[in-house]
């Protein structure tokens, strides 16, 4: 579509978060085919939160991947306009990995907390307060566990790096971890009701 309006010397932004190799093998060669002139490509994943979007568009620090210097430096102009925070300069592959490995940090460190949660249930202690205490040590940030991940991003970024690569068993098994914790949460209540007669069943802080 953008190959329609491209002007020589334009700058080709992609925020979207995207496997590995994007950049080059899809988006450079299309717009080749299809534009043939001469552009500048470059590749910013966003890093904000849902509810605090404009805050931290502002003030997060940003990675910019160029295809070529020249294509870092320029997207780097338009970026420091508006962001506060520290902008980093690398090639696109580079940053799309990046962001890969921003939300599949997050979602092995959940898969973790929820194997911490099925070990705690099953040795009879408060997840909570181990989480909580363990956190204490200056070395451990343990996330929360829960019925799987939050949001969209987080369980589908991880397959982008697992599919393209070999070598992934831990992304692997953490997505595994995460996807199976709706059925555990379904069968603890189960076990909480049992023996009452048509429950109501109220579910708090869930988005549809």
């Amino acid at each position: 579509m953008i190959s329609t309006v491209l002007k020589n010397e334009d700058l080709v932004i992609l925020e979207s978060t995207v496997p590995p190799g994007t950049c080059q093998k899809i988006i450079k060669n299309r717009l080749d085919e299809e534009f043939g002139g001469k552009y500048f490509l470059a590749h910013s994943p966003e890093r904000a939160m849902p509810g605090r979007t404009l805050y931290e568009i502002i003030n997060n620090d940003r990675i910019i991947g160029g295809y070529t210097p020249k294509a870092c430096e320029k997207a780097k102009s338009i970026y420091e306009n508006f962001i506060k925070g520290e902008i980093s300069l690398t090639t696109t592959r580079t940053a799309e990995v990046v962001k890969l490995i921003e939300n599949t940090y997050r979602d092995v460190n959940i898969a973790l907390a929820n194997e911490f949660a099925i070990i705690a249930e099953n040795s009879d202690v408060n997840v909570w307060d181990a989480i909580t205490l363990a956190n204490k040590h200056p070395r451990v940030e343990i996330h929360k566990p829960g019925p799987g991940v939050g949001g969209h991003c987080i369980s589908i970024d991880p397959w982008f790096l697992s599919s393209t690569t070999q070598g992934s068993w831990m992304i692997n098994l953490a997505r595994e971890i995460n996807d199976s914790m709706p059925n555990f949460d379904l069968n603890y209540i189960r076990d909480m009701v049992k023996g009452i007669k048509n429950p109501n069943i109220t579910i708090l802080g869930v988005c549809l």
